[in-house]
This record gives C-alpha cells, sequence and structure tokens, in this order.
C-alpha cells in the first residue's frame, strides 16, 4: 500500500469527520419501548431458567445466541444500543444492511475516535489508514485472531475433558495459527489495508454458522417445530452468500474511500503550490 504525505504537513485525513459535522439519522421515539420489550424478555429469559432450566439453557444458547452475529451483520446498531462489544462492532459494524440511530448521550460528545455508531461507512477505514501504526495494529490483530477464536470455540473440546491448562493452550493455538495466515495474506496480496481483515471477519461469520446451524435446527425440532434436517444447509449456504456480498461492499467502499483522499491530498498539493514547492514522500508500507 502506498501512503502519500506531504513534507512538512499534517496529514491529510487522520480521524473521520467528528459527530458535529455528521448528518444524524434515524429517530428514536421508538427506543423507549424497546427498552420495555428488551427488559420484559430479559425479566422472562430470569424466570424461565429458574423455573425451567433444561428447556431455557436450549432456547438461549441454541436459538438466541446463534442468532446474534446476523445482527451484528444485518443492522449493527440494534445490538451496540444494549451490548457495545467495541472490537466486534468494528469488525461487522461497518457498511451495515440497516442503518440504526445509536441511543447513547444526547446529545453525543464523540467519545470514541472515528466512532462506527456515527459513521459505519468511513470510521472503521479511517482507523485502518490512521498514521498511528499502534493504533491501526491492534485493529488488525483482532481482526487476524477472531477466525481463530470462532473455530476453537466449537473444535476445542471443554475444559471438563482435557483440563483447563490444556483447553486454554489448544485456543491460543487456534487464534495463532489465524494470526500467522492473517499475516501471510495481508503481506503476499498488496490489497487495500481493510480486505484481508474484512476477509477475516467474513471467515468468522461462515464458521460460526456453519457450526450454529445443525444446533439451530436440532433445538427447533427439540421445541416441537416440524424442520427439515436440510435447514441447516440452507442456513450455511445463506451465510457464506450474504458474508460475500458484504465483503463485496466493504471492498468497494474502500476503494471510494481511497478515490477521497487521494482527491484531498491532490487539494492539498494545489494548495501548497502557492507558497512552496512541496516534497511529496511515497512511503510502501
Amino acid at each position: 500500500m502506498i501512503e502519500l504525505s506531504l513534507s512538512g504537513a499534517s496529514p491529510v485525513s487522520q480521524d473521520h469527520p467528528s459527530h458535529r459535522v455528521r448528518r444524524r439519522a434515524g429517530r428514536l421515539s421508538l427506543w423507549p419501548l424497546a427498552r420495555v420489550i428488551t427488559m420484559t424478555g430479559a425479566i422472562a429469559m430470569i424466570v424461565a431458567l429458574l423455573k425451567w432450566p433444561a428447556p431455557a439453557l436450549r432456547l438461549w444458547w441454541g436459538l438466541v445466541v446463534p442468532l446474534l452475529p446476523a445482527v451484528f451483520l444485518a443492522a449493527p446498531g440494534l445490538w451496540r444500543n444494549s451490548c457495545p462489544l467495541l472490537p466486534i462492532q468494528r469488525l461487522y459494524g461497518q457498511m451495515p444492511f440497516a442503518r440504526v440511530r445509536h441511543t447513547h448521550c444526547q446529545p453525543c460528545v464523540g467519545c470514541a475516535r472515528n466512532c462506527v455508531d456515527l459513521a459505519p461507512e468511513r470510521g472503521p477505514l479511517a482507523d485502518h489508514y490512521h498514521a498511528d501504526r499502534r493504533h491501526r495494529g491492534l485493529r488488525r490483530l483482532f481482526a487476524a485472531a477472531f477466525p481463530g477464536l470462532v473455530l476453537g470455540y466449537f473444535l476445542v473440546p471443554a475444559a471438563s475433558a482435557i483440563g483447563a491448562g490444556s483447553m486454554l493452550a489448544q485456543m491460543m493455538l487456534f487464534m495463532a495459527l489465524s494470526i500467522a495466515l492473517f499475516t501471510v495474506l495481508d503481506t503476499v496480496f498488496r490489497a487495500g489495508r481493510n480486505v484481508v481483515p474484512a476477509a477475516f471477519a467474513l471467515l468468522g461469520f461462515d464458521f460460526y454458522y456453519w457450526h450454529a446451524a445443525p444446533i439451530m435446527v436440532s433445538n427447533l425440532q427439540h421445541f416441537g417445530l416440524p424442520i427439515e434436517p436440510s435447514l441447516a444447509v440452507a442456513i450455511r449456504t445463506a451465510a457464506i452468500g450474504v458474508g460475500f456480498f458484504w465483503l463485496h461492499r466493504v471492498m468497494s467502499n474502500e476503494q471510494e474511500f481511497l478515490t477521497e483522499q487521494t482527491k484531498a491530498l491532490n487539494e492539498a498539493c494545489i494548495g501548497f503550490e502557492a507558497n512552496a514547492e512541496p516534497a511529496l514522500v511515497l512511503r510502501n508500507e
């Protein structure tokens, strides 16, 4: 990747514009009702876990939890308003299929750099192209380890079977192999900085539904629904198809972002010509 900067000048774009210059989207009028529904559902689940633990646990872990990654990808704002898991949000919050206005501080005080709530199309990209290597490196490290974490969750035996130490060691091995593969691909394929991280986010998403689909179907059958086992194949296929469509949107968005940054750099160069000839620095990374 070629990074362009003007010698003696501040970078053209470090952080995405703050909330003060972003157009707000959506309405908040329905959120009080949504909060009541959410709290009622949570209380009902707690009561069910106390009175009927076996079916309630099956419902929670076999149906409710497996649906959450799809919410992360399709409408991340729905999830962020109740449980802010920022690293996951930065992976799946970019280019959402549905925009949901956040319900945090009113007015927003811009507490997070390149906030994915306010700028899901540009915020994560501004992180990946930030001049601070450590700032962008931490984002990439999490993306690199994530598919290994998901795969290890399903494939590594429980601590009761192999011991806690062995379980943690195997989980770390899965994540280390994932990071190694990420590093190789990121070195060999000189694409945009967000291509490989987004591809690894997609891998984590597909790994999850590849293993969760049969569990979801089994639990639906357990509750008496006339579900065919082939539904698991349909869920897997849909997850792969939707994931690749999302990845295509993310890659197209990055190209638009780079075009904008190149245009801004050219305008900055023109501005400097009036005073002095700038030194253009090209740095390969």
